[in-house]
């Protein structure tokens, strides 16, 4: 069971760098930046419809709470999945077909279906 896990984590590991290089390499590939309140650097790789979201310097959420991200779609937002920021940084890969940035919440362990508190940074993509 294990030698299965670690072969599944390889691969997708090694599809996110793969596509990672891939929007490297896109020329129309745009660096957006934004300070998160309460500390932390978010940046966003933008190259067609992929985004890579990634931030540093992020504080240790609290026990009962988790970091999600979303993707800014019209008025709302639509979950993009939940974080954990090991060592105070993280990096997601997610298809943003049709949103105008990424936003990220701190929300009740688990995540919400909607974010619950104001965001800690918006990116416009």
């Amino acid at each position: 069971t294990l030698a299965v896990q670690a072969r599944q984590e390889q691969v997708r590991l090694q599809t996110q760098a793969d596509a990672v290089a891939s929007m490297l390499a896109d020329p129309a590939a745009e660096i957006v930046r934004g300070e998160m309140v309460g500390g932390g650097d978010a940046s966003a790789l933008v190259s067609g419809d992929r985004v890579l979201f990634s931030v540093t310097d992020l504080p240790q959420a609290g026990a009962a709470e988790d970091y999600q991200l979303w993707l800014v779609e019209g008025e709302g937002m639509v979950s993009a999945g939940v974080f954990d920021a090991r060592d105070g940084s993280a990096a997601l890969l997610v298809d943003a077909a049709g949103s105008a940035g990424v936003a990220v919440t701190l929300e009740p362990a688990g995540g919400s279906p909607q974010p619950t508190s104001d965001p800690l940074v918006v990116l416009e993509t």
